[in-house]
């Protein structure tokens, strides 16, 4: 289980964004199953307390709607807890939940406002096919005095019993704004990701 190698990154700054968060790619066991998650605990990894509070909490209140038990790890961990494999893993499966989420952030970076805008079809460089309408909305929109990033964010879901990961997806937001008012479109997104494949 991997749970958090090279765990550190920020995650607050990149929940926020002026546009809406999208899948780039999900990943998942065979025998993967949304519904047989019952018991989750949350772990969002970040650069300040109060963004990770305000990011499990809000995976908690969305994943309660759908009726499953989430907690928030800022919640339930002793300080003495690790963000790592070796202290959350015995926690998890001590306390009885049968899956832990985990955020972390992958990368980040400056869009380059003057770089050409490549049209689906042309000899874009594969990487840069994704993200060709968020090009298109910063270059036709030079007024604006805003900085523009782009934020990838791994989440991974794992099976507390056997510790491997059984449901993975990476997303990616265009960031800008207030963090606490986009939380909640962000862990939309993911949820409704991971209850797509039943």
């Amino acid at each position: 289980m991997k749970y958090f190698r090279g765990a550190a990154g920020a995650v607050g700054f990149l929940l926020c964004s002026c546009a809406s968060t999208t899948i780039q790619s999900i990943s998942y066991t065979p025998d993967f199953n949304s519904s047989r998650i019952h018991k989750v605990l949350i772990v969002s990894l970040t650069s300040t307390p109060e963004i990770r509070k305000l990011s499990e909490n809000e995976f908690v209140r969305q994943w309660k709607e759908r009726g499953v038990e989430a907690v928030a790890s800022s919640s339930v961990l002793p300080s003495d807890v690790t963000l790592d494999k070796a202290g959350v893993a015995p926690f998890a499966k001590a306390q009885g939940y049968d899956t832990v989420l985990v955020n972390r952030l992958m990368s980040r970076q400056e869009i380059d406002k003057n770089i050409r805008v490549h049209q689906i079809g042309d000899t874009a460089p594969q990487d840069s096919q994704n993200m060709t309408q968020y090009f298109q909305a910063v270059v036709a929109s030079p007024e604006y005095p805003i900085d523009y990033q782009v934020a990838v964010l791994t989440t991974n879901l794992y099976d507390a019993a056997t510790e491997m990961k059984i449901w993975s997806g990476v997303s990616q937001t265009l960031v800008t704004g207030d963090v606490s008012r986009k939380i909640g479109p962000f862990t939309k997104t993911i949820l409704k990701s991971i209850y797509q494949k039943s």
